[in-house]
């Protein structure tokens, strides 16, 4: 039996068919088998991988081995059991495909030459990774590059190339599947080609679940499917920014929980989907990329691809990866992120004397949490796209890479600018956002509000003052409350103070949650963070730096009163003529408050572990103000 697995929209899906053809005229009695499966993935998806989206995985699992066809310098008959390719579909003409070295480059888009040999390697890795991350196994994959439009004939005479073209059959797709296996086929003995080591019956069930991987759908639960209702309503007929878009900079400005950065996807899957245009999404948060990428993920959007896409990155791995191609860093190492700044002002002079045709190829570029940007950081994007290319998500004052804030609007010389003020809240519910109100008041943040929303009546505010041990059992009941109402785990988040993964409060944080039964996301460690929760029951943990931009239905915020004295020694600014530097000092980790603050919309739960600090206070007071129109709860150890 041969399966095709993915979206039937995208053009790949119709080379699977092709493939599926060309497979039946050699192995036709694969059509009734029950027991032989080929299953052919479009558009594979590889979460958190270096490589995410993958043009065509075919995964081959058969009960007995085929013969393969005479392979060139070898003379005993082979066969092969089990495979699993990765191709990367090409469709430009044979003028177009160059051969240096005999690798396959091609042009794209801008003029730039795109070694898709290089590709095709980058997509084995990504999909070895991804298997062994999800099944604990690491099988043998062989990497294709499918030239549709190029014969055989236009091939460079170099022996075991693993390229295909437009004339090839399904032999000839399993000669270059055997050329990564020729030194081994070559020693006595060694006559079967398979993707494991193992026994018949064993490789077939573990490919089994490797097809398993790919056919099922990734998991989402009610809250996001509310989520991507917003997401996926039309933005650009029934905007009046739509008309002027790629003529001016547009900037969305607002508060956390207002609807940025649910504004900029939006607009960027508008735009995807509808203008088949090229996004490039960028934010400085690690984790919120991978928060946005399970979204897109949900929504089947592809992130990398030759053609229309919305490809999601930081700022800062977009920016070190032009400075290794620029020549101004050997590797992005530890070495390149210390000098980062410096690099930055070497890479706008070396951008400065670019054409056009340099820039990387995207028709826009959107900037997300965008308010403390390094302005040379602002100044690169603009040398690159153009201001009139750029869409901006401006957090007024939720500050985290900087105490100042970046001005978008300067430096755009005669492009015109639009700025969309966004006041309303479309996260928390009316009590959660009445609360921030409160707290920021009584923090003394004069310039802070956010509109409350009627419309979403309700909201929740727990305060738990006391060490965590102390709290432990009324925190593990909160904690399990993550599954009331139909939600998911994933639908909540838990925020901590940065520290490492061997502290003790890190440990207990973790043993809460597995205390719940829940599986957990650690967004505080480096590695994991690069990838995103790929259960509904991973609850998802985050560092205070990591948590802007996110979301969560419960959103619990431990060990507040470390948050704010962290932030209150980093301050490195000075006050003025109205405020002093201490208060300077103090609005400033204040404001660090209100991010988190911003982050819930049903329930927040706020904990505090000295009875005596000043947010201890600050808590309580904001939630007596709110008197009883709304629910509150302060538990006190």
């Amino acid at each position: 039996m041969i399966e095709i697995v993915g979206s039937q929209d995208v053009a790949e899906y119709r080379t699977a068919q092709l493939l599926r053809k060309i497979i039946l005229n050699e192995w036709p009695d694969l059509q009734d088998s029950a027991a032989e499966h080929v299953t052919i993935v479009v558009a594979a998806k590889c979460f958190g991988c270096a490589v995410q989206d993958i043009d065509l995985v075919v995964i081959g699992n058969l009960r007995k081995p085929r013969p393969l066809p005479p392979i060139k310098g070898i003379k005993d008959s082979k066969y092969v059991l089990s495979f699993i390719w990765t191709i990367e579909v090409k469709s430009h003409s044979a003028e177009r495909v160059s051969f240096p070295g005999g690798k396959v480059v091609v042009p794209y888009h801008g003029g730039i030459q795109k070694d898709a040999t290089e590709q095709a390697f980058k997509q084995l890795h990504s999909l070895r990774d991804y298997i062994k991350r999800n099944l604990n196994r690491t099988p043998f994959i062989t990497s294709l590059v499918w030239l549709e439009n190029v014969s055989k004939s236009a091939f460079p005479n170099i022996e075991f190339i693993n390229i295909v073209g437009s004339d090839s059959t399904w032999s000839d797709f399993l000669v270059a599947n055997a050329g990564p296996h020729r030194e081994w086929l070559i020693r006595p003995g060694n006559d079967v080609i398979q993707t494991f080591p193992l026994t018949i019956n064993q490789q077939y069930t573990i490919t089994q679940e490797i097809c398993t991987l790919f056919s099922a759908p990734q998991p989402s639960t009610p809250l996001d499917r509310k989520r991507l209702e917003r997401i996926t309503r039309r933005v650009i007929d029934d905007q009046q920014y739509a008309e002027r878009l790629g003529s001016q900079l547009l900037l969305f400005r607002g508060r956390g929980g207002t609807g940025k950065t649910i504004t900029l996807i939006r607009l960027a899957i508008d735009l995807h989907l509808n203008l088949l245009k090229r996004v490039l999404f960028l934010t400085y948060n690690v984790a919120l990329v991978a928060d946005i990428k399970r979204t897109l993920s949900i929504l089947q959007t592809p992130v990398d691809s030759d053609g229309a896409v919305v490809q999601v990155r930081t700022v800062q791995s977009f920016m070190l990866e032009l400075m290794r191609d620029g020549g101004i860093i050997s590797a992005i190492d530890k070495s390149a992120l210390d000098n980062y700044d410096q690099h930055l002002n070497s890479l706008y002079d070396l951008i400065s004397a670019f054409s056009a045709e340099d820039s990387p190829a995207f028709d826009f570029v959107f900037i997300d949490e965008a308010q403390d940007w390094p302005e040379r950081e602002r100044d690169i994007i603009f040398l690159l796209y153009g201001p009139e290319k750029t869409v901006v998500a401006d957090g007024v004052d939720q500050l985290v890479r900087s105490s100042h804030a970046t001005d978008w609007t300067a430096r755009i010389g005669n492009v015109p600018k639009q700025v969309v003020p966004l006041r309303r809240s479309l996260r928390l519910k009316h009590g959660l956002a009445s609360f921030a109100n409160a707290l920021a008041e009584e923090m003394g943040l004069t310039n802070w509000s956010l509109q409350a929303n009627r419309e979403l009546s309700g909201g929740k505010i727990t305060v738990l003052v006391g060490s965590l041990r102390s709290l432990s059992q009324p925190l593990s009941e909160l904690l399990a409350s993550a599954e009331s109402n139909g939600n998911q785990p994933v639908d909540s988040l838990v925020c901590v103070p940065f520290t490492t993964k061997f502290s003790q409060h890190t440990k207990h944080v973790v043993e809460m949650i597995g205390g719940t039964g829940f599986d957990i996301w650690d967004g505080t460690d480096d590695e994991e963070r690069r990838s995103f929760a790929t259960s509904v029951r991973q609850m998802r943990v985050v560092t205070y730096e990591s948590c802007r931009g996110l979301e969560g239905w419960n959103v619990y915020c431990l060990q507040l009163d470390r948050l704010y004295d962290q932030k209150l020694s980093l301050f490195d600014g000075s006050g003025d003529l109205l405020q002093s530097q201490e208060d300077a000092a103090r609005a400033y980790a204040a404001s660090w408050l209100m991010i988190p603050v911003t982050r819930a919309i049903d329930h927040l739960v706020l904990h505090v572990e000295a009875p005596d600090h000043p947010v201890a206070e600050f808590l309580k007071s904001s939630i007596a103000s709110l008197g009883n129109d709304f629910e509150t709860t302060l538990i006190e150890s």
